[in-house]
């Protein structure tokens, strides 16, 4: 924040055993969480609420602060087919042209500058604790990113597993790329980097070719509605979908929301709880 690494915290699991739960109780414990984060001297907490969480910080008067808007691409048209028409081989025969014409639409030709994108190998070192530190906050409040978090929440994740591109321009590290895939269905956690049009549309087009490759359908990024993307994710043929809330604190108002965030952030799905 403002060029100074500052204590977080990211609020995750809320459990109530269900013979005991109730809405006094999960009051009384959200403010007991909320008082013990407000002791530390400067903090900042924030939360990816979910629908019945909302409903909680609703009850305490809470409304979020900002919204996390999940953009979408088509990448096949195979599942839209599917569900009109029965048979999978005939399913597959009408789908073919509409996926053709997917693809010839995706950055046709698209320039990659003066940067060489390739999938990273290995965790991260050195570099990537470097590229965190010269961009800081430049996009605002963000989730520091040095090699070990990155290493920590991505690479070696014991249950989801994420691939990682790197965009360079000779052999200096200048962004990155980092998604997973499940069956048809593809998420890009998070795009970091310097600022410049045609690494991050480099970026892209790798990522969406190797996953038209994999027979992926429908790739996503969340990320906040104010984000560095918005006219680029549209360029690139995304569409804003659904919203999801996001919360807010400062221990420098008590531990109170911030009713709209003062000043930018930069959040993606990468940085809520693992």
């Amino acid at each position: 924040m403002d060029g100074e690494v500052r204590l977080g915290y990211i609020l995750g699991d809320f459990c109530i055993d269900p013979q005991h739960r109730s809405l006094g109780l999960a009051l009384q414990l959200q403010r007991a969480c909320l008082d013990q984060l407000g002791s530390v001297p400067f903090s900042i907490a924030y939360d990816f609420p979910s629908d019945r969480m909302m409903a909680i910080y609703r009850r305490m008067q809470i409304s979020p602060s900002a919204q996390m808007v999940r953009w979408a691409k088509p990448l096949r048209a195979d599942r839209k087919i599917g569900a009109f028409v029965r048979y999978s081989l005939l399913a597959k025969l009408f789908a073919y042209p509409f996926n053709q014409l997917l693809k010839w639409k995706d950055f046709r030709s698209p320039s990659t500058g003066r940067y060489t994108v390739m999938n990273h190998e290995g965790m991260c070192g050195e570099e990537f604790t470097k590229l965190a530190r010269s961009i800081g906050s430049r996009y605002g409040s963000c989730v520091e990113r040095p090699a070990e978090y990155l290493n920590w929440r991505y690479l070696q994740h014991p249950v989801v597993h994420h691939q990682l591109l790197s965009a360079r321009h000779g052999q200096e590290l200048m962004g990155y790329v980092v998604f997973s895939h499940t069956g048809e269905d593809a998420k890009i956690v998070d795009l970091f980097g310097f600022s410049d049009t045609s690494m991050w549309t480099a970026l892209m087009a790798r990522v969406v070719a190797l996953l038209r490759a994999c027979g992926v359908i429908t790739l996503s990024m969340p990320a906040l509605a104010a984000n560095p993307w918005s006219g680029l994710l549209e360029k690139w043929g995304f569409r804003p979908r659904e919203n999801s809330p996001l919360v807010v604190y400062t221990s420098q108002t008590g531990m109170e929301p911030s009713q709209g965030l003062p000043e930018p952030w930069f959040l993606m799905d990468g940085d809520r709880e693992s």
